[in-house]
């Protein structure tokens, strides 16, 4: 099946009168100045930079500082630093499960679309699966609580998390390296290079990562005796490897080069890849044990006395213990599934903004993008290993999406207001 969607947004006029504001996160205070507090600018209403304080939004910035402090694992821990704002992953996939004021998405269904949209470098990532992004190279995120269709499109009922990648250096060469080890075999390394080829003129910059885990789980799953109609199938037991799963095993990179082509031009071009073989998440059989669940075999049809639900009344039911330690994967590879290849998700995108700075009151900003998405997301959902595959499915994606926006800035003395089109195209093929 597939999902053609094209959209044309014309945002309408936003016009303010400064007034002053009240935002929901004060200055970040300043490295090494006791006392002495920095103050935070944000982009929240699409007017240029404005002081944090004088915001009228709710409104929190994470700062580069603050991120470097907490050593989040990716984008979702960022949660906690956020009132309002929750994050976790969607049962069963690596995907990101974004939630303000209550509004949020818990599944991965292809044409469902989120309601707290999530924004890097002013394109809009439209996937859940690839939201969960690594925070190595962030400069800043924000975090927009309540509805925000007027500036940010129509899947923000919620709100909107703005993220700011770190540009390219034009001044020094620069070089970052992190290193980072954990349980479960976690083991992940990241590093960036500033390279400035024409001092204030032209530079690159080159990001890269690596994170790879054995997963928590383990496969400790049993069944049995099985029932069945058919005595084929009549009294097998057996048990999981008990192997460690639900491991990550990825990798990302992106290359940018930033031009300042006039004092008052600048363009920055940015290509990405991403490369995800993690392995596909296992999942817990939680049916509740019926002691006096028998089936009866009448001739042909099973007559299950005292058994509620069905699993039950063929063999498989609730393992006792830890559910980390008695999940399950048939780790099938017939029928299109390759669940023992782990699941696959590649990203392509490449990315244009430029700006300028017309005079000292209109700023036009443009905004470019390409991304290509394949996602092969297999999975056990049944908790269960066994002779019979109960139920394994794959959740399959091909996606494209192209995005342009134009932007127009005013901001005077008094008033200032922001006036832009913006043009969508997301083409997805998906199969289940």
């Amino acid at each position: 099946m597939a999902i053609h969607h094209r959209s044309w947004v014309l945002i309408s006029t936003a016009l303010a009168v400064f007034t002053g504001g009240a935002s929901t996160a004060a200055f970040a205070a300043e490295p090494g100045a006791e006392g002495v507090l920095e103050e935070v600018t944000v982009s929240a209403t699409r007017r240029g930079s404005i002081n944090l304080q004088e915001t009228p939004l709710a409104v929190t910035a994470i700062t580069a500082d603050q991120i470097n402090r907490i050593v989040p694992r990716d984008v979702s821990e960022l949660a906690a630093m956020v009132p309002n704002f929750s994050a976790s992953r969607i049962t069963a996939f690596n995907a990101a499960s974004f939630a303000m004021r209550g509004a949020g998405q818990t599944d991965i269904i292809v044409y469902l679309e989120p309601p707290v949209a999530v924004l890097v470098d002013d394109f809009v990532v439209p996937s859940v699966q690839t939201q969960l992004l690594d925070t190595f190279d962030i400069e800043s995120v924000e975090v927009l609580r309540g509805p925000q269709g007027t500036l940010f499109g129509k899947n923000t009922t919620g709100g909107a998390v703005v993220l700011r990648t770190k540009r390219p250096s034009l001044i020094e060469s620069d070089g970052q390296v992190k290193f980072g080890f954990g349980s479960f075999g976690r083991k992940e390394a990241m590093a960036a290079f500033d390279l400035p080829l024409i001092e204030d003129k032209f530079a690159l910059r080159f990001v890269g990562g690596t994170t790879r885990t054995d997963g928590f789980y383990r496969l400790g799953a049993s069944y049995g005796p099985t029932r069945s109609v058919l005595p084929v199938f009549t009294g097998l037991t057996g048990m999981g490897t008990g192997e460690r799963a639900g491991g990550q095993d990825v990798v990302n990179g992106r290359i940018k080069a930033l031009w300042q082509v006039t004092d008052s031009f600048s363009a920055l071009a940015q290509f990405e890849v991403l490369r995800d073989r993690s392995d596909a998440v296992p999942s817990v059989n939680d049916t509740p044990a019926e002691p006096g669940c028998v089936p009866v075999f009448l001739g042909g049809p099973m007559v299950a006395n005292g058994c509620t639900f069905l699993w039950n009344s063929h063999g498989f039911t609730r393992d006792a213990g830890d559910p980390i330690n008695v999940a399950a994967s048939t780790n099938r590879n017939d029928a299109g599934l390759k669940m023992g290849r782990g699941q696959k998700i590649d990203v392509q995108g490449a990315y244009l903004n430029m700006q300028w700075d017309i005079n000292d009151a209109l700023t036009l900003y443009s905004i470019t993008g390409q991304r290509n998405q394949d996602s092969r997301l297999p999975n056990t959902y049944t908790g269960e290993v066994g002779p019979v595959s109960l139920f394994d499915a794959t959740r399959d994606d091909d996606r494209k999406t192209f995005q342009q926006e134009f932007r127009l800035n005013y901001k005077g003395d008094r008033s200032s207001w922001v006036f832009g089109a913006f043009y969508s195209d997301d083409d997805t093929k998906y199969c289940v």
